[in-house]
């Protein structure tokens, strides 16, 4: 059985030979040798001449010629091919430098805030503390009598209304966790620790036009302020938020406020005993005890009236107190409820005028 003759031809190494030959592509040595073989070998003559041949065959050949009009337009595709790639890098290139430069922005100002915030604390100028340390430091010695308990002792102090009025009969009875802070409840600017820029001039020009004995007061308690510890101005203002974003934040304050007078009025021995350190529920029953204990031997004794039940009865008067600085404030709650609301309606009486 034959099998079938091979589609492809092997080409010989003397073809070969004989083809670099004829291209020229020979040594002056390689080209001796070739020419010494074709003078004594009689195949290897006749294997030049039919490669000769051959070539001339192929310069008889039609030649194809190119349609300039077919390279000119093959040339234009290439070339609007080429231009629209390179209008899609130039647009990716373009969205990639403005997305590198929106991160580069998002963090530097995050690199800003924190060093802001790190500036602050480690190096914190004098306008820091009167922009935001002032509602603090208003109420600083009146904090100091609490911070270094537990959080939970105002909390309780408001709850069994130890310095607070009793609920009349009848009334309904307190939730206690409206004492609790709520995220609900937004800081007034003019006590927020993180006030507008308009809130925080006012404060300067309040600390600036304070009377001698009131600016002697702040004076002494921002310097008192800076004198503490890191963590102790934390505790003081997480008190101070913790208050302000009460519900019942009027009543904590007023409880604070009396707790403080009536520690004032403490002898030295009392006040000593009252620095142990106790859990806030222990503590909260070894003020009760003492208090009845003083009370009974001065029932004349008052405390500041609810200044909550007057709020609740009248919108615009809550409001008039929000607007009041805060030695106003203060100085209110130490009178009775008919010179808060008198006060209060001289205040809007102002305002609508």
């Amino acid at each position: 059985m034959s099998s079938e003759p091979n589609t492809i031809r092997e080409i010989s190494s003397d073809e070969k030979i004989l083809s670099a030959y004829l291209d020229g592509e020979l040594s002056l040595q390689d080209r001796q040798l070739v020419e010494s073989r074709l003078a004594t070998e009689s195949e290897f003559r006749t294997l030049l001449a039919s490669l000769e041949e051959s070539w001339q065959l192929l310069d008889l050949l039609e030649r194809v010629e190119v349609d300039k009009k077919l390279v000119e337009s093959t040339l234009e595709t290439v070339i609007v091919s080429e231009e629209q790639n390179v209008s899609k890098r130039q647009v990716r290139t373009k969205r990639w430098y403005f997305a590198k430069t929106i991160l580069a922005g998002i963090l530097f100002l995050l690199f800003f805030g924190f060093s802001f915030r790190l500036g602050e604390h480690l190096a914190p100028d004098n306008n820091y503390w009167l922009r935001i340390a002032s509602p603090i430091i208003d109420r600083l010695d009146m904090y100091l009598t609490v911070v270094d308990d537990d959080p939970e002792l105002l909390r309780l102090l408001a709850e069994q209304r130890l310095f607070l009025p009793t609920l009349s009969a009848g009334a309904k009875p307190i939730d206690p966790n409206e004492y609790r802070p709520s995220s609900s409840v937004r800081i007034l600017d003019s006590l927020s620790v993180h006030p507008s820029f308009a809130e925080w001039k006012r404060r300067v020009k309040r600390i600036q036009n304070l009377d001698e004995s009131l600016y002697n007061r702040f004076y002494n308690n921002s310097k008192k302020f800076q004198n503490l510890s890191l963590e102790k101005k934390r505790k003081l203002k997480k008190l101070h938020e913790s208050i302000e974003r009460s519900p019942r934040r009027y009543e904590l304050f007023q409880t604070l406020q009396n707790y403080y007078n009536w520690r004032k009025s403490l002898q030295s021995y009392e006040k000593t005993d009252l620095r142990r350190p106790l859990p806030a529920t222990e503590r909260v029953k070894q003020i009760a005890a003492l208090k009845n204990h003083l009370d009974a031997n001065q029932p004349e004794t008052i405390t500041v009236p609810l200044l909550s039940e007057i709020l609740n009865s009248n919108a615009d008067l809550a409001k008039a107190l929000d607007r009041l600085s805060m030695q106003e404030k203060e100085i209110l709650l130490n009178t009775t409820p008919a010179q808060i609301i008198g006060v209060l309606l001289e205040q809007l009486d102002r305002e609508r005028k």
